[in-house]
């Protein structure tokens, strides 16, 4: 059975927000609708009027789409997107994040530089070839384009052009184990190296490459008509069977396994460069570029194509006060987040969040959300608590739905707590505690302070402990950190 989807007013604390919820049927196995990652994908939620999507990356918490007609989209977690001023109509090719800032490159030699997502500034990069690609590495940007222009950047703003003597190089990257250097791949068949970016050694590589990513132990060519190379060192390539003819305009790396997009709504995964799996993507749409964030793939395309493929936690649950009340509020829904940032909301962020999952997983349990049941009794006596509760225990939450019945005026008989949603997707605590690598959040009470019950959820033990002496119930559920 599939779980219904419905708009409702959600009332937190007198606060209505209006948001698209979706409730949990009672008989539905959620983990039968776990994705894998890498394999699955679904889009994200889509803007009007999108043009094409030519190129991806991450950085300070959020992807960066770039695209035709200068197009800049913003994402904290690859479904709800921003647009974002970038104050040119060349189209845009590439994005790179420094740690400090973005640097975005495009047609007609477009350069221009963020800190943080929302301002963009354009920088003089002594060029009018149009530039197809950008990265990040050995203290500098290294941008690369027509006709087998190279620049290179310390800070983004001063580009000094290095010579190439090739005609066209549409990917690059950084990487290799031992003396790391920069590949740079293009047309016709060129690999270029370089352990600088200031002078570059030619390679012939007998095709036309479009991406070029670094592995691990490997770096990962791809181009046309399904074109796949590796080499260990960038000097010796090795051709792959892809099995597919079409051409692939970009690869990414998660520490596991590739990722390998292109034409039309071509998806191959594979762990080791070599064996590829064909994978459904759901567009007939081009793709033109992939990303890894550290918790899920995305790859854009043609017509504003955006998908996602989860591969861990790849949200973000994010604790809200309310200081009238004094209670604490969780919620991963983006809808939600944007409606209690309002001034006047009667909430503000505590500052503390914890990475959790969007969707159902392989061996993650659904957090069943909760509201006190507005309802009232012959006497006017509220029915349930003015409060929200959480839990990761399918027999707690089986047991709420239910539990503390009590007549209403109307002569119906309610619940103490209603249920609301899934909230998100966790690891369960097992007898053992939390596995390898995993963050405890601890869940503590606060003894019905103010006449209402209220849940605090936080992997601080001593905060919920001796800071606020609140009484910690346990381990509630298990995070990444």
């Amino acid at each position: 059975m599939k779980p219904s989807t419905a708009f409702r007013p959600i009332t937190i604390a007198g606060l209505l927000l209006t948001a698209c919820c979706t409730h949990a049927d009672p008989g539905i196995n959620l983990m039968e609708t776990a994705v894998t990652c890498g394999a699955d994908w679904r889009p994200a939620i889509p803007l009007p009027g999108e043009v094409r999507l030519r190129g991806v990356g991450e950085g300070y918490g959020h992807f960066v789409a770039v695209g035709d007609g200068g197009r800049i989209l913003t994402s904290p977690n690859g479904m709800n997107w921003a647009p974002r001023a970038s104050g040119t109509l060349n189209g845009l090719a590439g994005v790179a994040w420094s740690g400090e800032q973005f640097a975005a490159v495009g047609d007609g030699g477009t350069i221009l530089t963020s800190p943080d997502i929302v301002t963009w500034k354009a920088r003089t990069s002594g060029t009018t070839a149009n530039l197809l690609a950008v990265t990040w590495g050995r203290d500098q940007f290294v941008a690369v384009g027509y006709p087998g222009t190279i620049l290179t950047s310390p800070d983004g703003v001063t580009w000094t052009t290095r010579a190439s003597e090739t005609s066209l190089l549409t990917g690059v990257t950084w990487g290799g184990w031992g003396r790391k250097q920069f590949v740079a791949v293009g047309y016709p068949g060129v690999i270029l190296t370089s352990p600088d970016g200031v002078d570059w050694k030619a390679h012939a590589s007998g095709t036309t490459l479009h991406s070029v990513t670094w592995g691990g132990n490997q770096f990962v060519a791809v181009g046309y008509d399904g074109a796949i190379l590796t080499s260990p060192d960038g000097t010796a390539w090795t051709a792959q069977a892809s099995g597919t003819p079409h051409d692939l305009t970009s690869v990414a790396w998660n520490g596991q396994q590739f990722v390998a997009v292109g034409n039309p709504g071509t998806l191959l995964t594979s762990p080791d460069g070599i064996n590829w799996i064909t994978r459904a993507s759901g567009t007939p749409n081009g793709l033109t570029g992939v990303a890894w964030n550290g918790n899920q793939f995305l790859a854009v395309g043609e017509v504003g194509t955006i998908l996602t493929s989860p591969c861990g936690f790849n949200s973000v649950a994010y604790e809200y006060f309310s200081p009238s009340l004094g209670h604490y509020f969780l919620t991963a829904s983006w809808d939600e987040v944007v409606v209690l940032d309002q001034e006047g909301s009667g909430w503000v962020r505590s500052g503390r969040s914890f990475r959790v999952s969007s969707i159902p997983m392989p061996g993650l349990l659904p957090v069943c959300r909760f509201f006190g049941t507005d309802a009232y009794t012959v006497n006017g006596q509220r029915i349930g608590p003015n409060a929200f509760f959480y839990t990761a225990s399918p027999e707690e939450c089986e047991s709420l739905k239910t539990g503390w019945q009590a007549l209403a005026a109307d002569g119906q008989y309610y619940p103490a707590w209603t249920f609301e949603s899934v909230a998100f997707y966790v690891s369960p605590v097992t007898p053992e505690g939390c596995g390898w690598g995993m963050m405890p959040i601890y869940r503590a009470y606060n003894g019905g302070q103010n006449g209402d019950p209220n849940h605090r959820f936080s992997a601080d033990k001593y905060l919920l402990d001796i800071v606020m002496d609140w009484i910690v119930e346990g381990t509630a559920w298990c995070v990444q950190p």
